[in-house]
């Protein structure tokens, strides 16, 4: 047997022939060596775990973390710190960092006179600083920029006549009046007028006069008409003045009108009743002589006399007259005088004549049209009387007639008429007097029909359907209805039934296979049906339903990083794989994977940094303090979504430029580029490319050439780092800028 033992030390945990120690001790390992022969080999292990640190710290304005990076943060956040311990484990160090600050802080205030802050009261626009310490002790400026406004006093002094229209309102009377408002500063305001109001006086002036009449007190004008004038002037306080004259002037004259009465006129005491001119002197009540005439049109009144005759009722001037008199109809003619007419009317009635009568088919009206009627009903005679009236006479006649009368009947068996059982078909007369005394004769015409009584026998196979009805047992079945004469019949159906086997059977089949269903062939599901025959004639059945179980196929897609298992096997290598399972019915389930296997990566990078100077690595920023090799672990997941692990040895140079180590002479270039880039160098294994994010965005396959091209259109302007793996497993890392002209 074979027995092998080791020691090995690790961080954290170590993997030994596929299983995983996170704790120091020695463990053993048993299997069957290549000569077949039991064996055990034994591993000395020592795990050393990091103690990770955490500082929770507060600071104002910034803080150092001298226990750490010794970086200065001038913000809040949590911050990390990845370093190696004594044991070369990977140490992370965690800062839970508040940064306060010193606070300038400052606001505007806009007041009318006076503004309260904190206690105080300022009246005068300026910047007011007042400090304070916070709840966290630091110290805080705040300023108040302030600008105080004030309320406008204007004061003013008008004189007007009788009214002044200030801000809106009328004032009529002389005061000290006040207008509150806000001003342009939103600023309570109030103006002040001083107001004078002069009311001019105006003067009034009556007077009379023959012919004409001048103002001399007015505007000194002569008037010859009668009327109201005005003088509009300036007063001594250079308002408006309006003085009036009410004027009546008095001429010498010679007058005339015209009249226009009814049967007659008064004027001046006199009456007069022609038409004609009349004149007449006067002396005014002023003195003057005047001449007056009288132009007269005397009108007169209407009264005709109308004699009318009418029927029944007359109209006249709209009134409705029914009886005989004497009328009047008062109005107002043409010439606009009283008017009368009389009406002499005679109103004549006719007498309407009414008659009723009862005859024996047929009647002749002699006292009205001489018609003869043969019908019953209610006729009128229209005609005019001896005034020329119209006359209507009426006859209200009721006809009788001798009558002859037959009708039919159909009955089952026999039919009852008249007290009497009539049992064959055939025609039976009969005589009767009607309630007014004519003779009525009524025949009957009768049809006897029978029912019907058929009897059938039958033999059927499990059943037997009559009349609608199915039987399914032998007997004696009765069918009443009625036949085509309308009468009661029954049928009698004497049947044998004789029994009918059906026999049902189920089997199934997978698909491509096939079942033999007497001498058929089946290889689709579905129901199937085969008849014999009995003994007593009958059919015997046979059901099959078949059923027929498919083969399954399904597939499905999976993506996953490095390797995949699936029924109890591991997929290392993308493509699609097929097996095939017995499913629940024992037919065959055939299942495909489409299988994508992601790349995860291990990548030992080496790189050059110089000391006091950042070195940046995606995400990441180091800023070596002295020159040696330092080692950094730093996980990603690449674009499809793997955990990936980049192990960086940086060599830090002095920072006069002298690297301490010698490096693989390996060219880069255009640098920077815009389409191609070109990696030249001697034994390269493998390129790959990451953004400044640290995501990888290429990776070449095993190379060959000492050159390799790389198209990086399709990348977006900025910086990547190139990586390139060399047969020795040393790394060089290239820093190259993609731009986009």
């Amino acid at each position: 047997g074979t027995h092998n033992a080791e020691t090995q030390t690790a961080c954290e945990s170590y993997t030994w022939h596929g299983t995983t120690y996170t704790t120091s001790g020695t463990y053993e390992y048993a299997y069957t060596n290549a000569s077949d022969c039991p064996s055990v080999d034994t591993l000395h292990l020592t795990i050393n775990n990091p103690v990770h640190q955490s500082y929770t710290e507060t600071a104002y304005d910034s803080y150092t973390w001298t226990a750490g990076n010794g970086q200065t943060y001038t913000q809040s956040g949590t911050y990390y710190y990845t370093h190696n311990d004594a044991h070369n484990c990977t140490q992370v160090d965690t800062l839970y960092l508040t940064v306060y600050y010193s606070s300038t802080n400052e606001f505007t205030a806009t007041a009318c006179e006076s503004y309260e802050w904190d206690g105080e009261t300022y009246t005068a626009t300026g910047d007011y600083p007042r400090h304070y310490t916070d709840i966290h002790g630091a110290d805080s400026l705040v300023t108040l920029h302030l600008t105080i406004n004030h309320g406008t006093h204007n004061a003013e002094t008008q004189t007007a006549c009788e009214s002044y229209t200030w801000h809106g309102t009328t004032y009529t009377t002389s005061g000290t009046y006040e207008y509150a408002y806000t001003n342009a500063s939103d600023c309570p305001s109030v103006d002040t007028l001083h107001l004078t109001i002069n009311n001019p006086v105006h003067q009034s002036y009556t007077e009379t006069a023959y012919d004409s009449y001048t103002w001399a007190a007015g505007n000194g004008q002569t008037y010859t008409q009668s009327g109201t004038y005005y003088y509009t002037h300036n007063d001594a306080h250079n308002c408006t003045q309006v003085d009036t004259l009410y004027l009546t002037i008095y001429y010498s004259s010679t007058n005339e009108f015209t009249a226009t009465a009814c049967e007659s006129y008064e004027w001046d005491g006199e009456t007069y009743t022609a038409t004609g001119d009349y004149p007449r002197h006067y002396t005014d009540i002023h003195g003057a002589d005047s001449l007056v005439t009288l132009h007269l049109t005397i009108n007169h009144g209407t009264h005709n006399v109308v004699t009318q005759t009418a029927c029944e009722s007359y109209t006249w001037h709209g009134t409705n007259y029914t009886m005989s008199g004497t009328y009047e109809y008062a109005y107002t003619n043409t010439s606009d005088c009283p008017s009368v007419d009389t009406l002499h009317l005679t109103i004549n009635n006719p007498v309407h004549q009414s008659y009723t009568e009862t005859a024996y088919d047929s009647y002749t009206w002699t006292a009205g049209d001489g018609q003869t009627y043969t019908q019953s009903g209610t006729y009128y005679f229209t005609h005019s009387d001896a005034h020329n009236c119209t006359q209507v006479d009426t006859l209200y006649l009721t006809v009788y007639y001798s009558s002859t009368n037959e009708f039919t009947a159909t009955a089952c068996e026999n039919y009852e008429w008249d007290g009497e059982t009539y049992t064959a078909t055939g025609d039976y007369p009969r005589h009767y007097t009607d309630i007014h005394g004519a003779d009525s004769l009524v025949t009957l015409h009768l049809t006897v029909n029978h029912g019907t009584h058929n009897v059938v026998t039958q033999t059927a196979c499990e059943s037997y359907t009559w009349h609608g009805t199915t039987y399914t047992t032998s007997g004696t079945y009765e069918y009443a209805y009625t036949n085509a004469s309308d009468c009661p019949s029954v049928d009698t159906l004497k049947l044998t039934i004789n029994p009918v086997y059906n026999t049902p059977i189920t089997a199934a089949i997978c698909e491509g296979s096939s079942y033999d269903f007497f001498g058929q062939t089946l290889t689709t599901a579905g129901t199937y049906t085969h008849t014999l025959q009995s003994v007593a004639g009958c059919d015997s059945v046979i059901t099959l339903t078949l059923t027929v179980n498919p083969a399954e196929f399904a597939e499905f897609a999976e993506v996953a990083c490095e390797e995949y298992t699936w029924n109890n096997e591991t997929f290392t290598v993308s493509g699609d794989y097929t097996r095939t399972f017995t499913n629940a019915t024992g037919c065959d389930s055939i299942v495909t994977l489409h299988l994508t296997i992601n790349p995860a990566y291990n990548i030992n990078i080496c790189d050059t940094a110089v000391r006091g100077h950042a070195y940046v690595f995606g995400v990441f920023s180091i800023t070596p303090s002295d020159t040696g090799t330092y080692t950094y672990d730093f996980q990603y997941s690449t674009e499809d979504g793997c955990d990936s692990v980049i192990h960086l040895m940086l060599y830090v140079m002095n920072n006069d430029g002298i690297a301490p180590y010698e490096f693989p002479d390996v060219e880069v270039f255009p640098n920077p580029t815009n389409n191609i880039l070109n990696i030249k160098g001697e034994d390269m294994r493998q390129i790959l490319i990451y953004d400044d994010e640290g995501k990888l965005v290429y990776a070449s396959k095993e190379l060959s050439s000492s050159l390799e091209t790389v198209d990086v259109t399709r990348y977006a302007a900025g910086q990547y780092f190139v990586k390139i793996i060399l047969g020795n497993k040393q790394i060089v890392t290239k820093k190259v800028i993609v731009n986009r002209k």
